[in-house]
């Protein structure tokens, strides 16, 4: 009788085990897998363009601008917030155009 108890027990803890042991090898196989890398083309950076601002700038798109350009500013992304500044001086109202001009003389 304990033997028939022993055994049972023994079959279902090497159930357990063998399921346990799958799922590990499992989620390991999903964790350290490789993923194929984009092509060159999709994986360059491409600039921000004005139609993706005006998707998240709503009505002022100008100032969605200036925001940005302040946010690089503030990480040393001088590059992009220079094109930025540009662009609002050719295309801002006159107070944003001399906010930028402020902006582009402080930082730059």
């Amino acid at each position: 009788m304990i033997y028939l108890i022993i055994k049972s027990y023994l079959a279902v803890f090497v159930s357990i085990a063998l399921v346990s042991i799958s799922l590990l090898f499992a989620g390991l196989y999903f964790i350290f897998r490789t993923v194929p890398r984009a092509s060159a083309a999709s994986a360059s950076k491409t600039p921000v363009e004005v139609d993706d601002l005006s998707a998240i700038a709503g009505e002022d798109l100008i100032a969605t601008q200036m925001d940005l350009a302040r946010a690089y500013i503030e990480t040393g992304k001088q590059q992009p917030a220079i094109a930025i500044l540009s662009t609002i001086i050719k295309q801002g109202s006159p107070t944003q155009q001399e906010e930028a001009r402020t902006l582009l003389a402080q930082h730059m």
